[in-house]
């Protein structure tokens, strides 16, 4: 169908039941054979579609779920109205992603180090790692493995080597030592692939992406360095984990004047935004401070009470946040700007009931603190362990290649809508195409401006049109509609603001999403749809 443009606004996809030698398919004709579903590309009698779910010049292969629940996945969607998309991939969670979109979805998170999420949840290392000892198109062998059934169901098989490598796949199922996935590799695997086994970080509010961090506090997980009007009692109270009990205790001692535990640590960069942020939870006292100390001056403090779950940022440029987590946990973070220097002071201090810093302690109250962490990031990100060296977590965000069968997004009408939230404020990149066409940019929905975190921007072409109206920790859907003439952009429903298109160039053949070069959405991407038209009003309107 090179160079030839269909209309799929007054057509549907067509569901023919188990497929027939003898039946005549027309364009848009679906079938089951062998296990899969394939659509018809062309029209076509006695052209028996493959039996290893691969594309060919007639058919394409769709999934292999059943043809009903197929009709409910994405490339079954009849385009027309708002309700049918050309793609809707939902990231709910792992299994309703593979669901909505069992084709490749290159998850990139392959830090190995345990963290804590930012819910409190510890997530272990969330891959496992290996040589197959044989293989086939849709299944890989580890003779040597001790797998669980069924535990792997939902992670990504990734083959980083050998036969298939920089193939992703879905695993649907494994036994103790083989893994089954969703679709064929391009090859059977063998002896020679190396793999890796990678569990997307799918969270309650969908898909978390997160950019790149190291964290440069060390002994994370213990109360160490300069002590002022406090002692430390190690492993105390439960952590957030909810399994260990990690959580020191920083208790005040009977001395009149400041109570507060320091340590300085080196980053990487001078003059560069960095985020300070523990897990606290009362031992007596209630308010409490964070504060960031380098060239000589604070440049910023956040001042908490863990009674009201508030947090108050001074410091020139600095902001501050609070999470409630379980069990009377609460994450605090502050972010400064350093200057000249790369010695960075963390604090914690304790305040009395009236919020003063300086005053007569009583011995045995107190926080419980756990897991130090320092980035050079705008926000705090998932707490990656370190002890001593500093320890880097990798950006988690996915790429979704489109099918063959994918109709041609062309440069002349489209829409796009993407659910999700904000964790940080700082520059995110929420949908990018990876153009057929280098250096093209062609679709992109941009929450934007380290300091202007509400700027929302739409690209098609060269230019944006912007709007504004986000907020952290809140479920936006934001939808942009691009036509040869005009580029509008809607936030949550409401139209913000249209501007004149610019000629593209270059067809998506799939997208990324939670990233854009450097650059990475901090928060969860919940829902990503295409449709191959622009929506009206009414309809951007309920989309």
């Amino acid at each position: 169908m090179a160079g030839e443009t269909v209309n799929l606004g007054s057509i549907g996809f067509v569901w023919k039941g188990d497929y027939n030698l003898l039946t005549p398919y027309k364009l848009q004709h679906v079938v089951k054979y062998s296990g899969n579903t394939y659509i018809a590309k062309v029209a076509n009698t006695g052209q028996t579609p493959p039996t290893n779910g691969v594309d060919t010049v007639y058919w394409a292969y769709i999934t292999n779920i059943s043809g009903e629940t197929m009709l409910t996945a994405n490339y079954a969607k009849a385009a027309g109205n708002v309700s049918s998309p050309l793609l809707d991939l939902i990231l709910n969670s792992a299994g309703t992603a593979r669901a909505s979109y069992a084709r490749d979805f290159k998850y990139t998170g392959d830090s190995s180090t345990t963290y804590i999420d930012r819910y409190g949840v510890l997530q272990k290392a969330p891959y496992y790692t290996g040589t197959a000892t044989s293989g086939a198109v849709n299944s890989l062998t580890n003779s040597g493995a001790v797998w669980v059934s069924d535990e792997l169901k939902d992670y990504i098989l990734h083959i980083t080597a050998g036969t298939g490598a920089g193939q992703y796949r879905w695993v649907i199922g494994n036994n103790a030592t083989t893994l089954t996935v969703s679709k064929p590799f391009t090859v059977a695997l063998d002896a020679t692939s190396v793999y890796k086994i990678k569990k997307p970080r799918f969270q309650k509010d969908g898909f978390l992406c997160e950019p790149e961090a190291t964290n440069y506090f060390l002994d994370s997980n213990t109360v160490m360095g300069v002590n002022e009007g406090v002692t430390v009692t190690p492993d105390t109270a439960i952590d957030p984990t909810g399994v260990t009990s990690l959580m020191d205790a920083i208790l005040e001692d009977n001395t009149t004047g400041i109570h507060r535990n320091y340590v300085p640590y080196s980053i990487a960069t001078a003059g560069s935004m960095v985020t300070y942020s523990r897990f606290v939870k009362a031992a007596g006292r209630t308010k409490g401070q964070l504060v960031l100390f380098t060239d000589g001056a604070t440049i910023g403090i956040a001042t908490f009470d863990l009674n009201e779950g508030t947090v108050v940022a001074s410091g020139v440029g600095a902001k501050a946040a609070i999470t409630a987590l379980a069990n009377g946990i609460f994450r605090v973070q502050i972010t400064g700007i350093t200057l000249t220097q790369t010695l960075v002071s963390c604090h914690v201090s304790l305040l009395s009931d009236t919020g003063l810093n300086v005053y007569a302690g009583t011995p045995g109250l107190g926080m419980y603190v756990y897991g130090g962490q320092l980035e050079q990031t705008p926000f705090a990100t998932s707490l990656i362990y370190a002890t001593t060296v500093p320890v880097t977590r990798t950006a988690t965000y996915a790429e979704v290649a489109f099918a063959e069968n994918f109709a041609t997004i062309n440069a002349e009408e489209v829409s796009i809508a993407v659910d999700y939230n904000r964790i940080g404020e700082g520059s995110t990149i929420l949908l990018q195409p990876i153009c057929s066409v280098n250096g093209a940019i062609n679709i992109l929905l941009r929450a934007s401006a380290l300091y202007n975190p509400n700027l929302l921007e739409f690209f098609y072409g060269s230019s944006a049109a912007t709007g504004s109206g986000q907020s952290l920790h809140t479920l936006h859907r934001v939808l942009g509609i691009f036509t040869k003439t005009t580029k509008k952009l809607f936030l949550d429903g409401v139209f913000k603001t249209e501007v004149a298109a610019q000629t593209v160039t270059g067809t998506p053949t799939g997208i990324l999403i939670g990233a854009w070069s450097s650059t990475y959405l901090g928060g969860h991407v919940k829902r990503v749809r295409i449709w191959d038209r622009a929506l009206n009003t009414q309809e951007a309107g309920i989309a």
